[in-house]
């Protein structure tokens, strides 16, 4: 599943950057880039490792605490420092983010923390989570240091290579079965593809804590198409979790 986008990505980046202008490449660029692509891989690995041994409830709530991780990192890499309201709207995210993931079943707020000992899924959604949050401040410090597009497209094509190759000498994958049905890879990849664009160009934009809250308001969309497409019930706590997560964008839209 994680493997399948990437055999079209490659070659989708490696043609959008031979139209690119290739900036002015600041000093420092290759050895930072060099280093955060495998610690990228292991995030990733991290993350499919915590959805295939634990139950997403106890999972999926420790992606919140990225843009919190963000906050520190951009601090200590970047010397952003968030106005205060715009802080508040980060921690407000974070939270209904936290809200939204959490199974309503589970009377204890604190379940998925109290898991971390017991559970190597959600050992490794929180290492995944914070793996994330450097690697969208360090990804940043790579787009001031050339342009949002040339490292997008630089990045992920060397990336897309690395996954395939490492899944495929670790005998995960069979080149046979990631091109067995096209149609529905390629609509995967180009909406990756896409959302990989959007990214970098919006965290060259504004503080990386905000961008990265906003991007972690996907859990809303959540909400909704689970109700929509697949008739989930609890909606009363998720539109909770929902309600803080718009309040929060609020927060950094206007005092932000």
């Amino acid at each position: 599943m994680t493997a399948t986008p990437f055999v079209f990505l490659a070659p989708a980046f490696g043609i959008t950057l031979f139209f690119l202008p290739t900036p002015e490449i600041q000093p420092g660029f290759w050895p930072l880039l060099l280093t955060i692509l495998p610690i990228n891989l292991c995030g990733l690995i991290l993350h499919f490792r915590a959805f295939h041994h634990s139950p997403l409830s106890l999972t999926m709530p420790f992606l919140a605490i990225t843009p919190a991780v963000v906050l520190a990192t951009g601090y200590i890499f970047l010397g952003e420092v968030p106005a205060p309201m715009g802080a508040v709207g980060v921690i407000a995210i974070v939270v209904g983010s936290y809200v939204l993931a959490r199974d309503p079943a589970d009377s204890s707020i604190l379940g998925p923390f109290k898991a971390l000992g017991r559970d190597s899924g959600a050992l490794c959604m929180l290492g995944a989570a914070t793996i994330y949050g450097f690697m969208a401040v360090l990804g940043k410090s790579l787009i001031l240091k050339s342009s949002p597009l040339f490292f997008a497209c630089l990045f992920f094509c060397i990336f897309s290579v690395l996954i395939l190759v490492t899944f495929r000498i670790a005998g995960k994958i069979r080149f046979a079965v990631l091109v067995s049905r096209p149609k529905k890879a390629l609509a995967v990849a180009a909406l990756i593809y896409a959302h990989i664009l959007f990214h970098h160009l919006s965290i060259s934009m504004v503080d990386a804590a905000y961008m990265m809250s906003i991007k972690r308001m996907n859990g809303i969309f959540s909400v909704f198409f689970g109700w929509w497409l697949f008739h989930e019930t609890n909606m009363r706590a998720r539109l909770t979790g929902a309600a803080l997560m718009a309040a929060g964008a609020a927060f950094i839209g206007i005092w932000g």
